[in-house]
């Protein structure tokens, strides 16, 4: 069945096996059952520079389309991913709560660095210089791509908690 959230993430590093096991274990204790199929689940998709074949600016148009058209809410992306999302104002505002919260970035993402989350196994082999944002809501009568507002609801939750992890 398919996923209750994705996490996108964009890096310079793949994701081995090792990193991915450990992330996507911690996501699913803090995910919802969205899709009503009893099973709490998170998966990480990713698209990284390093080791891939493709050309860089073939590649930097890849990462470019699947920011605007993916169908994830969710992202972790870095520096050159962030800056393209933010200035193509696809990244939705924090919420009231965490705008003044350590890490706030340009009042649309939080620096991985500074989250908790980030001591956690599999978590501390990302990417530092991250950044953990959501992609802005559906709006009516613009393209969605398949993305809905369950989905994005869905996400903003797991967002906020992991924003706001303790150990």
């Amino acid at each position: 069945t398919a996923p209750d959230v994705t996490l996108f993430y964009v890096g310079e590093e793949p994701v081995y096996k090792s990193t991915r096991l450990p992330v996507e274990a911690l996501l699913n204790r803090l995910v919802t059952d969205v899709n009503g199929d009893g099973k709490k689940r998170c998966t990480l998709r990713e698209l990284t520079r390093s080791g891939n074949k493709l050309p860089d600016e073939i590649l930097a148009k890849q990462i470019r389309t699947e920011l605007v058209t993916g169908n994830e809410f969710l992202m972790l992306l870095d520096e050159k991913a962030y800056q393209y999302a933010k200035e193509q104002d696809l990244l939705a505002e924090l919420p009231t709560e965490l705008k003044t919260a350590t890490g706030a970035a340009d009042g649309v993402a939080i620096r991985f660095n500074s989250l908790a989350l980030r001591s956690k196994e599999g978590f501390c082999e990302l990417e530092a210089i991250s950044y953990l944002c959501l992609r802005k809501a559906p709006a009516e009568g613009s393209e969605s791509y398949g993305r809905t507002d369950t989905d994005y609801q869905a996400a903003l939750e797991l967002f906020l908690r992991l924003a706001t992890y303790e150990e």
